[in-house]
């Protein structure tokens, strides 16, 4: 039986096996700690030719120390032309210079702040889990921070189970944190190359100062105004904001005294040299005739007063359109305005007196169909409607979604935001319920394509200003029997089926 009993392993066996654990332990770590290093260094390069500058920055002073003590003169020539090269980006590139080297720079020093404190507020105010495994307080993750002279701004990257509405619904506690006058809360914003940020990454704004808050001045209009980049305002960032008007309409929308005039003025005297050469008709429809009359020289057309005579003028503009549309069938899908077939902006100053307010319901009808034809099919014959409303209720901007472009200035209601900007509007930063009433002209705009909201402040306007634009702007002579045809507003007779006014008839 002795024979059966498994044989005693001598002391030289359990060293060999002990000495092959071991060895096979280091080649696995070695294996694994040179495959890390692997990963690291392509993770590394990667980064860097994703980041040129960055990638600049680290590479040109290593080149330059190393090869210093060979080629002394080469490197100080190459010194100095990176010193001019950055004086060159900072004259000549002043935004992107501000952005790419100041604001990081700025951004080290504040940082401090935000490294001592994040981990204490995100707790503080419950955007914070606990990790079921090891039992850990997680914090969300934030990116270095970047700061402009009246803010700061980081991009954080929300925990699992979180979304924008948790992060928006403590903005108040984390601006009592970091001691700023205000938090702001955005869905991210493209990428780097255009991409799509992935949604668990929200952009998050500390306001320290408000440099809206005083009133700014009128940009002079180009004598050639281009169409998809009208400056009309100014961002909180200091910047120029660009209305991109052709093949878009424009809803504007605020209380009493918010200044939805600023925002229409701005538009219309940025267009105003294109009224001139003819290459722009602006057509006011004024309900209260109050608005238009101070720069009646800028327009082909204002149509004040009678509901019925405002219809007439909508239709007349579909029969435009409609002749427009008939000429490009089988040849283009976009109209590219020109003198001949120019570029016609409809200015609306109180849409509901339009639709909702009309008393004869066929008349209301008849306005409410032909202002939709011309949202759903004008962009692209080159006819853009810019409408301001006062009642942001659904009752009154039943063509709501039909603008491009939403602009929020003062409201009464929070509630009144997602009516006039759009559902989510309020969660994603258009904060329209909080503008001081000390600020007419500032204002929320949110963009088909754009998932957050930019905050901007209109030019105040005189009248003298609105005179003196109608005056010099104004709009050349009737038109002969051999120049193009214009728009009739007023349609009589057998005109009223056609809408428009021809050589024929001008020549009569």
């Amino acid at each position: 039986m002795s024979a059966n009993l498994p044989r005693a392993r001598t002391t030289d066996e359990v060293l060999d096996a002990l000495l092959v654990a071991v060895m096979a332990a280091v080649l696995t770590g070695c294996f694994r700690l040179a495959w890390w290093l692997v990963r690291v260094q392509f993770r590394l390069v990667w980064w860097l030719v994703r980041r040129p500058s960055r990638l600049a920055v680290a590479v040109v002073p290593v080149v330059l120390v190393v090869e210093y003590d060979q080629h002394p003169a080469t490197d100080l020539a190459g010194a100095g032309a990176l010193l001019v090269a950055v004086v060159v980006w900072a004259w000549r590139w002043p935004a992107s210079f501000r952005r790419r080297v100041i604001w990081r720079l700025r951004g080290l020093w504040r940082g401090v702040t935000y490294r001592r404190l994040w981990a204490t507020a995100t707790t503080s105010t419950g955007l914070d889990v606990r990790d079921l495994t090891t039992g850990d307080r997680v914090v969300p993750g934030r990116s270095p921070i970047v700061a402009s002279k009246h803010a700061e701004y980081l991009r954080v990257r929300m925990l699992p189970g979180q979304t924008l509405e948790d992060w928006a619904s403590r903005t108040e506690q984390l601006a009592t944190m970091f001691n700023a006058m205000e938090c702001r809360v955005r869905p991210a914003g493209p990428g780097r190359f255009g991409r799509a940020a992935h949604r668990n990454l929200i952009d998050v704004t500390m306001l320290r100062r408000d440099v809206l808050a005083q009133p700014i001045g009128l940009d002079v209009p180009a004598e050639v105004p281009d169409f998809h980049a009208l400056p009309v305002a100014w961002t909180e960032d200091g910047e120029r904001f660009t209305l991109d008007l052709l093949g878009h309409h424009v809803l504007i929308g605020g209380a009493t005294g918010a200044g939805k005039g600023s925002a229409l003025w701005s538009t219309i005297c940025q267009l105003a040299p294109a009224t001139r050469t003819g290459l722009v008709q602006l057509f006011g429809i004024d309900p209260k005739s109050l608005e238009f009359p101070y720069g009646a020289g800028l327009f082909t057309d204002v149509v004040d007063g009678d509901p019925e005579t405002m219809a007439d003028a909508l239709e007349g503009l579909v029969s435009v359109m409609n002749r427009r549309k008939a000429a490009m069938r089988g040849r283009s899908r976009l109209h590219t305005p020109t003198v001949a077939e120019p570029f016609i902006v409809v200015v609306v100053d109180e849409l509901a007196a339009l639709t909702a307010y009309v008393p004869v319901a066929q008349v209301r009808k008849r306005t409410e169909s032909a202002l939709a034809l011309l949202l759903t099919q004008g962009r692209a014959m080159a006819i853009s409607v810019i409408a301001a409303a006062q009642d942001p209720r659904k009752e009154t901007l039943t063509h709501r979604n039909l603008f491009t472009t939403r602009i929020g200035m003062r409201l009464n209601e929070p509630g009144d935001v997602d009516m006039l900007l759009g559902d989510a509007a309020r969660s994603r930063g258009a904060l329209c319920d909080r503008i001081r009433h000390q600020t007419p002209g500032v204002a929320w705009v949110i963009r088909d394509g754009d998932p957050g909201a930019t905050r901007i402040r209109f030019p105040w306007i005189s009248d003298d200003t609105i005179r003196e634009y109608a005056t010099t702007y104004a709009k050349p002579p009737a038109p002969t029997a051999e120049d193009a045809p214009v728009v009739e507003l007023h349609p009589t007779g057998d005109k009223a089926d056609a809408g428009t006014t021809t050589s024929d008839d001008l020549a009569a």
